[in-house]
């Protein structure tokens, strides 16, 4: 239809033509993705950044995107991040007369959460049917809470909180050092990978259980830190398993691990574990879990690539 109005045609007709063709084409996606289980397109496949990107083309209200993990989160915690930035979208649109969103993931070690807000005139209600209520049962419904701050004339504000534990997958694996707190050390051991300096880790065995098995002899890890951030990867070329108490100096150099002694170094491991058990019981499915010396360690050597 469009060729046959002809390059003669008005302008007018034209302009509403074009705008029209681009709402069936919106329309069409937005049922392709109705059809394929409410999953947005290109989310399985390319992730939330992508899918994200794509919904701020074709947003009616300029959608800008902050700080977003460079590693894939579990299907469930995408997926509700990618709706909470639509539904923030669409009501903006719609009721506050935003002229613009922001929107950023941030990852903890714990927990992501995912922060939205608007320039609008705030007021928004959960009980008004805005979408906001649908929003908190789907962050409720996997273990989080969805804050809402949205003062009369002083824009909206979303906050949600996710713990990640109850819903790990295999879907990438990934090689973390550092915790809120350590001081830097993180980085330190970071840097020790990347300069070939470090060349093994030990973790729990029930983690690589959980992501589908150990690791394979060829596998690459992308190396990173505890907010999610990229700095290197690294191929698998060794992998052994040990009970805790058997970590020793031929595996570990408690010198560059900071440690003065493999002693040392595992009481250190001891009040790292001891401080995360809660969240590590809830993973293995085993209340009042602790690290005990039978626990089953998985010792990966690995080289730079």
């Amino acid at each position: 239809m469009r060729r046959q109005l002809g390059d003669d045609a008005p302008t007018t007709a034209v302009t509403i033509l074009d705008r029209a063709i681009d709402e069936a084409r919106l329309a069409t996606d937005e049922l392709r993705e109705l059809a394929r289980g409410l999953h947005p397109a290109g989310l399985a496949e390319l992730g939330l950044g992508a899918a994200l990107e794509a919904l701020a083309g074709r947003s009616p209200v300029p959608l800008r995107l902050g700080d977003l993990p460079e590693r894939r989160l579990p299907e469930p915690v995408e997926l509700t991040a990618y709706y909470l930035a639509s539904e923030g979208v669409t009501n903006a649109h719609k009721y506050a007369e935003a002229t613009e969103v922001r929107f950023e993931v941030l990852l903890r070690p714990d927990a992501v959460v995912l922060r939205l807000a608007d320039d609008g005139r705030g007021g928004a209600d959960p009980a008004r049917g805005s979408g906001l209520a649908g929003l908190h049962d789907r962050v409720a419904a996997l273990g989080g809470r969805l804050e809402i701050a949205s003062p009369p004339g002083a824009g909206t504000r979303l906050e949600a909180t996710i713990p990640l534990a109850p819903w790990r997958t295999a879907k990438e694996p990934f090689m973390e050092f550092g915790h809120d707190g350590d001081g830097g050390r993180g980085r330190e051991l970071i840097d020790l990978v990347l300069e070939g300096r470090k060349t093994v880790t030990v973790s729990l065995a029930r983690e690589w259980e959980l992501e589908g098995g150990l690791p394979s002899i060829g596998l690459r890890l992308p190396v990173l830190d505890h907010h999610g951030r990229r700095h290197g990867m690294v191929e698998v070329v060794r992998v052994g398993v040990v009970p805790f108490s058997d970590v020793g100096e031929e595996v570990v150099d408690a010198e560059a691990a900071g440690a003065p002694s493999i002693a040392a170094w595992r009481e250190r491991q001891r009040a790292f574990y001891e401080g995360c058990r809660d969240e590590i019981a809830l993973l293995v499915g085993e209340p009042g879990w602790r690290l005990t010396d039978e626990e089953p360690m998985v010792l990966t050597w690995f080289r730079v690539v």
